[in-house]
Formats: C-alpha cells, structure tokens, sequence
C-alpha cells in the first residue's frame, strides 16, 4: 500500500491547501513549526478517539482502519455506528 493517499492528506488539504507543503516540507520538525493553533487545539480534543475513550457503547467502532483498493486511498475513521452504516 505504498503508493495510496492518506485521507487525512485530503482532509489538510481542504483544510488549508499549503498545509500539505508545509507538512511535507517540516514534518521531521516539532509540529508547532507547521501547526496552526487551531490544529493543535483539534489534535488535543481528538485524543479521545485516538484512545478509544470517545464512546464505551459497543455499537461504535472507534478508529478503524479502512481503504478503498481502487481509488487507492487509506485512513482511519474517527467513530463509526454500526448501527447506522
């Protein structure tokens, strides 16, 4: 899967499109370098998901990784109901 486009790629680019640059570019540096406040601020509230402590109910999916072979992207989702596909 080496050559599919992450989605979070996508989302940074709606996002602010020279934020894609700036991650390419500054990436091996401190995120506070290429970050805009609000970004830090999103990444702080987004940790919840990332632990898997957003929802205890069993009808969510927390973080799943998904991909799409044919338009070769790759990512996780954030939640997922499963009972609301």
């Amino acid at each position: 899967m080496d050559n599919y486009i992450q989605i979070s790629k996508l989302n940074d680019f709606i996002f602010c499109p020279k934020s894609i640059y700036y991650h390419s570019i500054y990436e091996s540096f401190g995120e506070n370098n290429y970050h805009s406040h609000f970004q830090t601020v999103g990444k702080i509230h987004h940790q919840n998901i990332d632990l898997a402590k957003y929802s205890t109910s069993n009808k969510s999916l927390q973080g799943p990784t998904v991909y799409h072979e044919k338009l070769k992207l790759i990512g996780t989702i954030d939640i997922h109901n499963q009972e609301n596909p």
